[in-house]
C-alpha cells in the first residue's frame, strides 16, 4: 500500500513561512524580490496545495531568516512516502509538483535569456560591451493611445460651438497604456522599442516585479514568440510547441500538457513580436493562428507588435481585441 502524504507536515511548513512573512512585515512583492523568486512560485509555496521545491524552501528560509533544517525536515515529511516492501519502492510526486518545479526553471530561464539588451553600435571591438542588463538599459516607452471623444457639455468651444468629435489621441507611459488591458496591439517604427518592451514584460512577469498598473498580469507565464523565427518553421506552433519553436533548451523537460494548462487557466502571456517580419503571403495565416489561440484560450493575455505598415486595416484590431 502507498502511504498517504503528510498533509499536517505540509500545512505546518506553509504556516511557518506565512507567519514569518507577517512577523517581518514583508509584502508578497518584497518577499519575491528578496528571495529572487517569481510571484507564482512564492504564492504556491505559501498557499498552494503542492510541496515547494527544496530550492524554493532554501531561498525563502534565507530571506525570512529562518532555520533551514526544520523546514527541510517538514518538506521531507510532506513528500509521499515510499511504497511498502514488495512494491517498486519509487516515490511519486504530488499532482502538479512536476509542473510547479518546471515553471520555476522556465521563469529563471526567461529572466536570464531576455534579461540583457543588445545595443547595436557600442564598442564593436568588444562585443560583450554591447550587451547591457535590461534593468539598466530599459526606459519606459510612451504610447499614443487612441480614444473616442463624444459630444458633451464641456466639449464645446467658448462660443458654444461643438468641440472636436471622433478619434482622439493621448500620450501615456507604457505601464499606464497597458493597464487593465488583456489584448494589446502595439504599432511603432523600426527602433522604437517594441521588442524591448516585450523583453521587459517577459522578464518582469517572470520575476514577479510588474508595476501596480499591470497587476492583472502578475503571476503570468510569458511566452516570447518572435514571428520571424516561427514562420521559418512553416507550421505555426501550438502551445506545447512554443518552447521548441523558439529553441528553448528546456523543451525536452516540459511536462506533457503544461503549456495548455497555463493558457487554459488564464495565466499565459503571449508576447508576439514582429508582424511586419512575416511575408505578406503568410500574414492571413498568422492572423488565423492568433484567432485560433484566442478562441481556444479566451482568458489568455496577448501583446502583438509590428510596424504600422503591417496593419493596413482594422482587421488585426479585431484579432487581438478583448473577447
Amino acid at each position: 500500500m502507498i502511504e498517504q502524504v503528510s498533509s499536517s507536515a505540509l500545512a505546518e511548513l506553509k504556516d511557518r513561512l506565512r507567519r514569518r512573512r507577517v512577523h517581518r512585515r514583508l509584502s508578497m512583492t518584497a518577499l519575491e524580490r528578496l528571495a529572487g523568486l517569481g510571484h507564482t512560485t512564492v504564492s504556491r509555496a505559501l498557499n498552494g496545495p503542492a510541496v515547494p521545491s527544496e530550492a524554493t524552501v532554501l531561498s525563502l528560509a534565507a530571506c525570512l531568516k529562518l532555520e533551514v533544517e526544520p523546514l527541510l525536515e517538514l518538506r521531507r515529511q510532506a513528500l509521499p512516502a515510499r511504497k511498502a516492501a514488495g512494491d517498486s519502492g519509487n516515490t511519486t510526486a504530488p499532482p502538479g509538483q512536476g509542473e510547479v518545479e518546471f515553471e520555476e526553471r522556465y521563469r529563471s530561464y526567461v529572466e536570464r535569456r531576455h534579461g540583457r539588451l543588445s545595443v547595436v553600435g557600442l564598442d564593436l571591438s568588444r562585443p560583450e560591451q554591447a550587451c547591457w542588463p535590461l534593468d539598466a538599459a530599459y526606459l519606459s516607452l510612451e504610447f499614443a493611445v487612441g480614444t473616442e471623444r463624444h459630444p458633451s457639455a464641456d466639449s464645446r468651444g467658448h462660443e458654444g460651438a461643438p468641440g472636436p468629435v471622433g478619434p482622439q489621441v493621448r500620450i501615456d507611459r507604457a505601464e499606464q497604456a497597458l493597464a487593465g488591458r488583456q489584448r494589446v496591439l502595439v504599432r511603432g517604427l523600426a527602433g522604437s522599442g517594441k521588442t524591448t518592451l516585450l523583453q521587459w514584460l517577459a522578464v518582469s512577469s517572470s520575476r514577479g516585479e510588474l508595476p501596480e498598473q499591470l497587476g492583472h498580469l502578475r503571476g503570468s507565464v510569458p511566452f516570447l514568440l518572435p514571428l520571424r523565427t516561427l514562420v521559418r518553421r512553416g507550421q505555426l506552433p501550438g502551445p506545447q510547441e512554443f518552447l521548441s519553436a523558439v529553441g528553448c533548451p528546456l523543451d525536452p523537460a516540459q511536462p506533457a500538457g503544461w503549456a495548455d494548462q497555463v493558457l487554459a487557466a488564464g495565466r499565459g502571456l503571449l508576447l508576439v513580436d514582429g508582424l511586419d517580419e512575416v511575408p505578406w503571403a503568410q500574414r492571413e495565416k498568422t492572423r488565423s493562428w492568433l484567432l485560433e489561440l484566442v478562441a481556444a484560450y479566451p482568458q489568455v493575455s496577448v501583446v502583438v507588435t509590428g510596424r504600422p505598415s503591417a496593419f493596413p486595416t482594422d482587421g488585426w484590431r479585431g484579432t487581438v481585441s478583448r473577447s
